[in-house]
């Protein structure tokens, strides 16, 4: 519910099996020092903002830095099982989404401002992002791919980061389409 924001993760949420967390627009989670985030596990995340009011997933520190806590959000859902992120903003984070596994789509996004890299998808995990910008890591990747994941990038501005893509994945036919800005 809005009108209870902001929520402060203390260590970690849980999404299990069978359960769909939903993050309205204008909600904004903050993530104490240390704080693993939110992780999926073979649930469903749909955090779902508007144009004029954000998802923030952001620092619960008084001074917000890079690295504050690990991940905003940790995806190890099943095959086939994809997450919905809309007009959010991850920021503050050591990485700001990890994908190990299921799916995630994020559209007009803005990741910016983590430790060590914007997204990582790695084992099965796969990623469809578009009209995002992802910038300011300037220890990592803006997007990195390894293991067996996969991930297709339209639309996108990345920049800013110490790489924009790195592909490290083990898939043999790889495609990476980044658009210019």
């Amino acid at each position: 519910v809005t009108a209870h924001s902001p929520y402060v993760v203390e260590g970690s949420v849980s999404v299990a099996e069978g359960a769909t967390l939903h993050i309205l627009p204008g909600v904004v989670v903050r993530f104490a020092p240390g704080a693993e985030g939110i992780v999926v596990k073979d649930g469903t995340l749909v955090a779902r903002g508007s144009q004029e009011r954000r998802v923030v997933f952001t620092s619960g520190s008084e001074r917000p830095a890079p690295g504050d806590f690990k991940s905003a959000v940790r995806f190890e859902a099943k095959a086939g099982q994809t997450s919905l992120l809309e007009h959010v903003t991850v920021e503050h984070a050591a990485v700001g989404l990890k994908v190990a596994s299921g799916g995630l789509e994020v559209l007009h996004a803005e990741v910016a401002g983590n430790l060590q890299g914007g997204i990582e998808v790695s084992d099965t995990g796969v990623l469809k992002l578009s009209q995002s910008r992802i910038a300011g890591h300037k220890s990592g990747g803006g997007v990195t791919v390894q293991g067996f994941g996969r991930a297709a990038l339209r639309g996108n501005r990345i920049h800013d980061n110490a790489w924009a893509v790195v592909n490290y994945s083990g898939k043999t036919r790889k495609r990476v389409n980044v658009m210019p800005a």
